[in-house]
């Protein structure tokens, strides 16, 4: 089935179309415009919705941040399972309620596993270069063993 936009006044499928009677493409150009001509109004409002709807705010970013990586939620909770719920790294379960950062090769963009935000940090500080890591590693054992 065909549709006609009403602001473009194109014929388009119906997969083009929300709930709206303009096509997505008119709709995100107007919420656009209508954003960038009332950031205050906008911001304000976004700022009142997140401290209304914390759980909805978490589930969005948790979808999102699963989609980032190519992860359904089966998948995250598998790899949470394999590494028994703690940091692949430390052995650590994440502090204040967070959740384990995905961890992932920047040159291929596959998931390895998940860290706690310490180790997911200095790893990536340390740009995943595994003679760095070691080099750190030999740092802090040669020091230890000095002060002995």
């Amino acid at each position: 089935m065909i549709k006609r936009c009403r602001v473009c006044k194109l014929d388009k499928p119906l997969t083009d179309f929300g709930k709206d009677p303009r096509c997505k493409k008119c709709c995100t150009e107007r919420t656009s415009l209508y954003k960038k001509q009332n950031k205050e109004k906008t911001r304000y409002r976004l700022n009142k919705w997140r401290k209304a709807n914390p759980d909805k705010l978490k589930a969005q970013n948790d979808r999102s941040r699963l989609r980032d990586y190519g992860l359904t939620e089966t998948q995250y909770k598998e790899f949470l399972s394999k590494q028994g719920g703690v940091c692949a790294v430390c052995k650590q379960i994440e502090v204040d309620n967070r959740e384990l950062s995905i961890d992932h090769c920047h040159k291929t963009g596959l998931v390895r596993g998940l860290l706690c935000n310490t180790c997911n940090l200095a790893e990536g500080l340390l740009n995943s270069d595994p003679n760095l890591i070691r080099a750190l590693a030999n740092y802090v054992e040669y020091h230890e063993r000095k002060n002995i």
